[in-house]
């Protein structure tokens, strides 16, 4: 069974260091690949570090920033989404349209807008009706709120009957 010493390689960086957080690096064995040496690589900055943030936006698919040259984010928000035409749908053909954000430019995939299908322009509702003769369904409510509302005064009425009639009669009793 051979078995040697392992053979370390150049310094592989993981994380740079920035002026403000320290980084990482390591070393393999060029033979088997295994990792021999993990390091911190110090800050770079000398002391306080007055950030300086860039006008430019950066973004992700959630939010957008400006960023330090230290790598740190201010103004971090949401995007604001848009919606943005890019080609209109005919009759015959698709198009298409994607999110923009409104702040920073952050563009979603385009997403298709399906062919509209017809060539001809819808009629006017209101122009006249070619069965006028005919009777038009009824419509909306068609209860009499006359009725109800006799209904509901005969029963109140009822039922003040009721109480004063039982009143008399306990009065008579006495």
């Amino acid at each position: 069974k051979d078995t040697a010493a392992h053979t370390a390689g150049e310094w592989i960086i993981d994380t740079p260091a920035t002026a403000t957080t320290s980084g990482t690096k390591h070393k393999k064995c060029t033979v088997c690949g295994y990792t021999m040496t993990i390091e911190t690589i110090p800050a770079t900055g000398g002391g306080e570090h007055t950030h300086n943030y860039s006008s430019d936006w950066k973004s992700d698919s959630i939010n957008h920033w400006k960023e330090c040259s230290c790598g740190d984010k201010a103004d971090v928000a949401a995007h604001s989404f848009k919606w943005v035409v890019d080609k209109e749908a005919t009759a015959t053909k698709k198009g298409s349209k994607h999110e923009e954000c409104k702040v920073c430019g952050y563009q979603r995939p385009a997403v298709e807008i399906p062919a509209t299908g017809s060539t001809t322009k819808p009629t006017d509702p209101t122009g006249s009706n070619p069965n006028t003769g005919a009777e038009s369904p009824k419509t909306g409510d068609n209860s009499n709120m006359i009725l109800w509302i006799a209904v509901l005064f005969v029963s109140g009425f009822g039922v003040l009957g009721t109480v004063i009639y039982g009143k008399k009669k306990k009065e008579q009793a006495e």
